[in-house]
């Protein structure tokens, strides 16, 4: 079954490179927001509950899908970046 998948448009992307992967996922779900997770610290690389289950190490908000895309795609820099991640779209 190896291959079976290789003419899908998303593994055909991928395939080509990550940024033709970018392009296909932003043409294919288009100019909209989604919701976003942000670590609230760089060094935040899972999101939680503290132990009081009070607060979060995460900020909640809305960006526009492209720029999601985007922000995830460019590469880390020297400073560590927070974790981000779009849930349920």
């Amino acid at each position: 079954m190896r291959g079976i998948a290789r003419d899908w448009e998303p593994v055909a992307a991928r395939l080509e490179s990550p940024e033709a992967f970018a392009r296909w996922l932003k043409q294919s779900v288009g100019q909209r927001e989604v919701q976003r997770m942000a670590g609230k610290f760089a060094n935040d690389s899972a999101f939680f509950y503290h132990d009081d289950l009070i607060d979060v190490n995460l900020a909640r908000g809305a960006m526009d899908f492209g720029e999601f895309v985007d922000t995830i795609m460019r590469p880390a820099s020297g400073e560590m970046q927070k974790s981000l991640y779009s849930q349920g779209t």
